[in-house]
């Protein structure tokens, strides 16, 4: 069902559709569409609302209150961060199937492949204890200078999927597949087929037509919109429709929105972190369908594990970390150098040539093969200068504090300074994860979260 020109990709879809409400029952799928479906719980969440501000929509706000969490991010200033490239970093998360997701057909993120420096210097480089970095903002700890030297990478054809000659990315291509209208994803089988038409009330199909829909990049984006904020994603997307039934009308926490925007991909936070039960009826049908799909379906069992709890793609985790995450096994990487050793005197030989991979193979019989140190982009375990006070209101706005910058905050809410109180709270696990949940749709997230908490059933 997928066809590439010169030009773009597109994903022609079959749809079957009820006539008289103009609304998508289910669509039947190839391999490429249900990849580009599953790849959306890979995504950080940073990445999403990143994604997610391309598209013209004053209505609503990206994954609720997130949009303004990721603007605070952009907009902070570096001064605050304990190192250079923490803010960089965080702006442009990746989690550990980046380089899967680099193989579908239609790629929306546009996040770039990762790159690797380390020190000018190669007295530092051939230090013992030297580290690298994904960023080129980083300084060499030990010199100080800006770790601006490129390194080449090789990468193992295993960790990006190979070609995909064997199905796709995450499925196979052993069959198409039906799509539901709320993202249940199943094999297309007949039998399910009838049985979705009778779940629905259709028992005369003369009331259902076929349609055939073709799917190209920019779709693709809306549809993402549509997955979070709608219970009827494909027909919202087929008849260009923008109901926004689900969203409410309602107008130490750095280390925890910190974490939840850049780190967490969005699988993980329906998954592990909410149980399958994030109220968003999509992503949940969605992560449902991925937990009961076979393998065999799914390329692997080892794939749909990191499917359902996509990993962090760097062990730079902070020392106030309050959800529980994993970090991913194959962030590994390994330095492989060549040396040419000239007739002389010299006793040690010096690299003349390096690269860096993350598969071992490349380096089996070589001494100068190591496992490489990345530098921590958290200095003293945090991304925050010490003692630095912040400001984070409702919506999820962070600036660091300022006694100016509170009263004008309280005047433009048009709160009455005499009706102020102050109240302590302690945020772990539990507030943590209403917090998260409250984030997806809500504009007050931090009210509902911990002042009314106690009556939301989580």
């Amino acid at each position: 069902m997928a066809a590439t020109t010169p030009n773009e990709a597109k994903i022609s879809l079959k749809l079957m559709v009820h006539k008289e409400k103009k609304r998508v029952i289910f669509a039947e799928a190839d391999n490429h569409f249900v990849d580009i479906l599953f790849s959306f719980m890979t995504f950080p969440m940073g990445t999403i609302v990143r994604l997610l501000e391309k598209i013209p929509d004053q209505k609503v706000k990206a994954l609720g209150s997130l949009q303004n969490l990721y603007q605070s991010l952009t907009d902070f200033p570096v001064t605050s961060l304990s190192t250079e490239e923490s803010k960089l970093m965080m702006l442009n998360p990746r989690s550990s199937l980046y380089e899967h997701c680099r193989n579908l057909i239609l790629k929306i993120d546009d996040t770039e492949p990762i790159k690797y420096f380390t020190c000018e210097k190669m007295s530092c480089i051939q230090h013992s204890d030297a580290t690298f970095s994904t960023c080129n903002r980083a300084r060499c700890s030990l010199c100080g200078n800006h770790m601006t030297r490129e390194m080449g990478y090789k990468s193992s054809t295993t960790d990006t999927g190979g070609s995909c000659v064997d199905g796709g990315v995450f499925v196979t291509n052993i069959t198409t597949f039906i799509v539901t209208d709320d993202l249940r994803v199943m094999p297309n089988y007949a039998s399910f087929s009838i049985q979705l038409l009778c779940d629905a009330g259709i028992t005369d199909a003369s009331q259902l037509e076929e349609r055939t829909f073709d799917v190209v990049h920019d779709q693709i984006l809306i549809l993402l919109k549509m997955v979070i904020l709608s219970s009827h994603p494909l027909t919202d997307l087929v008849f260009s429709r923008t109901h926004y039934n689900d969203i409410p009308a309602k107008h130490k926490l750095e280390t925890l929105m910190q974490d939840v925007l850049n780190k967490i991909p969005l699988g993980t936070v329906v998954g592990k972190l909410m149980n399958g039960n994030s109220s968003v009826v999509s992503l949940d049908n969605l992560f449902a369908s991925m937990a009961s799909m076979d393998v065999g379906y799914i390329k692997s069992q080892g794939l749909k594990d990191v499917l359902l709890q996509a990993q962090l793609a760097w062990n730079h985790v902070s020392q106030n970390e309050i959800f529980s995450l994993n970090v991913s096994k194959s962030s590994q990487v390994y330095c492989h150098s060549y040396a040419y050793v000239p007739l002389s005197y010299e006793s040690k030989p010096r690299p003349s040539f390096a690269y860096l991979t993350n598969y071992t193979a490349f380096c089996q019989g070589s001494e100068r093969c190591q496992a490489i140190t990345f530098k921590n982009p958290r200095a003293h375990g945090s991304l925050l200068k010490p003692l630095l006070r912040l400001m984070l209101t409702d919506d999820l706005a962070i600036t660091p504090i300022s006694s100016i910058s509170t009263i004008m905050m309280l005047n433009k809410l048009q709160v009455p300074l005499n009706d102020i109180e102050e109240h302590e709270v302690s945020v772990g696990i539990e507030e943590g994860l209403r917090i998260l949940k409250a984030s997806l749709k809500s504009r007050s997230p931090l009210s509902d979260a911990l002042l009314k908490g106690n009556d939301q059933n989580f």
